[in-house]
C-alpha cells in the first residue's frame, strides 16, 4: 500500500508575493555562475550574514529572475525561515519544494 504524502498539498498557483517572481527565466545549472558573479547575489549574502532578512529576499528575487537555481531557491528559502512573518513558513515550503523539483540531491532544500 503506498504511503499518503504528509503536509499540506502544493498550491498550482504561486502566493501572491511571489508572483512577480515567476517570469521567464533560465532554468538549469549553468546560469548560477553568471548569477553567483553577480552583485545582487553577494549582496544578498552579505545581508542575510547581517541579519537583513527582508533586504536578502529582494535581492534573492531580482537573482531569481535571471536564473532558477535550487541554490538561490535555498537562500530565499533560509532568509524566509530566518525572518519569520506570516506566511513565510509557507514561502519557505515552497522554496525548497521547487528547489528539490530542479534537483532531488540538493541536501539544504531537503533539510528546510
Amino acid at each position: 500500500m503506498p504511503k499518503k504524502p504528509r503536509g499540506p498539498p502544493f498550491p498550482k498557483e504561486l502566493p501572491l508575493h511571489l508572483q512577480d517572481v515567476k517570469t521567464e527565466v533560465i532554468v538549469g545549472f549553468d546560469c548560477l555562475d553568471d548569477c553567483q558573479q553577480s552583485y545582487e547575489h553577494f549582496q544578498a549574502n552579505k545581508s542575510y550574514e547581517e541579519e537583513d532578512y527582508s533586504n536578502a529576499i529582494r535581492l534573492y528575487n531580482l537573482c531569481l529572475k535571471e536564473c532558477r537555481h535550487p541554490i538561490l531557491l535555498s537562500n530565499r528559502a533560509a532568509s524566509y525561515l530566518k525572518r519569520k512573518w506570516n506566511g513565510d513558513v509557507y514561502a519557505a515550503l515552497y522554496d525548497s519544494y521547487e528547489a528539490l523539483q530542479l534537483d532531488p540531491t540538493h541536501i539544504k532544500s531537503r533539510l528546510r
